[in-house]
């Protein structure tokens, strides 16, 4: 990425762009954490945690949603139940970083849309009924599709360190969690 597209920065943000800036950032840390990470360990369900899925099922549910964000966007529609699964970002590290990238180079793209701009969610919230379909924000969409990474983060943190691997201190926690986290520190 050239700099112009990793310039983007929390301090030089205004209202508007808050929402935009911590997904790209998100993304970023996320970035930084598969470049470095052994190809094996992408691809390998972790043996001593049982029920946990591999680092790229995570990754790619991640991207799945910023895919389907992205593509919703365009046409006012966003349906976050109609993803693709066991797709190659699944399966390997290279084309996931791939992706990882483009949808960056998205996001920033839409930068100058308005916050409230209107959207329509659709969305499976039971498997009794039909998707639920309600009108949501573009500012609400991207702090959903931030906030969830953060748990697949979380999941990937645990297994990385499974493996032995390190992880930066903020990567898996939710920045309320991070607030919390330093007030208890200033209240001892």
């Amino acid at each position: 990425m050239n700099n112009s597209e990793t310039s983007y920065s929390l301090e030089n943000a205004d209202i508007d762009t808050v929402p935009i800036v911590t997904l790209i950032d998100a993304l970023h840390k996320l970035l930084k954490e598969l470049i470095v990470l052994a190809d094996d360990i992408y691809t390998t369900k972790p043996y001593n945690l049982q029920g946990v899925s591999t680092i790229g099922s995570h990754v790619r549910h991640i991207l799945d949603h910023v895919d389907a964000f992205l593509s919703g966007l365009e046409i006012g529609h966003i349906k976050y139940h109609e993803r693709v699964r066991d797709t190659e970002v699944e399966r390997n590290k290279k084309v996931a970083i791939l992706h990882l990238e483009n949808l960056i180079k998205e996001i920033i793209k839409i930068k100058n849309k308005p916050i409230e701009t209107k959207v329509i969610i659709e969305d499976i919230l039971s498997v009794d009924h039909p998707p639920y379909i309600f009108t949501s924000t573009l500012g609400r969409e991207l702090a959903f599709v931030f906030n969830h990474s953060f748990h697949h983060y979380a999941i990937i943190s645990i297994i990385i360190k499974s493996y032995g691997g390190f992880v930066p201190e903020d990567f898996g926690y939710a920045p309320s969690t991070m607030l919390w986290l330093r007030s208890c520190v200033h209240t001892r």
